[in-house]
């Protein structure tokens, strides 16, 4: 009877223990570095919509530093026919949608922590970007691509090593170039899958469990 329990309480502490590991330390999470998005994740169209994620610096004369916003055709910065439509997994965005003369050689800034995450299994995925007028993407620091005055007609693919991301606080940066005072936007989409380190409560339940078992064992031996 008592052997019984034992095996049962075991049982019941190794399942929660790998469903707990199943489910936590090998679940990918995206995160989605798409500009326009709102709180909750959706891609906003409508031009002045604030974006949740990326926050401007160094704006000639931003509308509510440091917000930035999308822009749409029926803004003052919007270049016309130059730039492709916003949406579905993106939008156009700047510092000032409303003045054309308003953005110049801004920077564009999204932070995201990785602390608690599995750096050896993680992947960046469908990277694109463009802006006007040229400019150029880093991450911490690491310059991951760029762009002449000229390419904001449609999206240009990019990678970035996973060796540039660091365990803590990660920066990435959209930075303009070259500007003319006039008309300016960018504009950047892809997602990081993530996995996080499975807790030390896990292994713990784990190790208990693998304890149980030896012990039941050597009970069994010794009977």
């Amino acid at each position: 009877m008592e052997t019984r329990i034992f095996g049962r309480v075991t049982h019941l502490m190794m399942a929660i223990a790998l469903g707990s590991m199943g489910a936590n330390a090998f679940a990918s999470l995206p995160i989605n570095f798409a500009t326009g998005q709102d709180s909750s994740g959706n891609i906003q169209l409508s031009g002045n919509s604030l974006d949740a994620n990326w926050k401007e610096s160094n704006a000639v004369d931003p509308k509510n530093a440091p917000n930035s916003y999308v822009v749409a055709s029926d803004n003052g910065d919007w270049a016309g026919g130059g730039w492709f439509a916003n949406g579905p997994t993106s939008s156009w965005i700047a510092p000032n949608p409303d003045n054309a003369n308003g953005n110049g050689n801004f920077t564009l800034t999204y932070t995201f922590n990785l602390e608690g995450y599995d750096l050896d299994k993680v992947a960046f995925q469908n990277l694109m970007w463009s802006i006007d007028d040229g400019g150029y993407v880093q991450l911490n620091g690491h310059t991951e691509a760029s762009l002449v005055p000229g390419n904001w007609g449609s999206f240009h693919a990019f990678s970035i090593p996973v060796s540039d991301l660091v365990q803590t606080v990660n920066t990435l940066t959209i930075t303009g170039t070259g500007s003319d005072n006039f008309l300016e936007a960018a504009r950047l989409e892809g997602t990081l899958s993530v996995s996080p380190v499975p807790e030390a409560e896990t292994y713990a339940m784990l190790l208990a469990g693998l304890g149980l078992m030896s012990f039941i064992a050597r009970r069994r031996k010794s009977a």
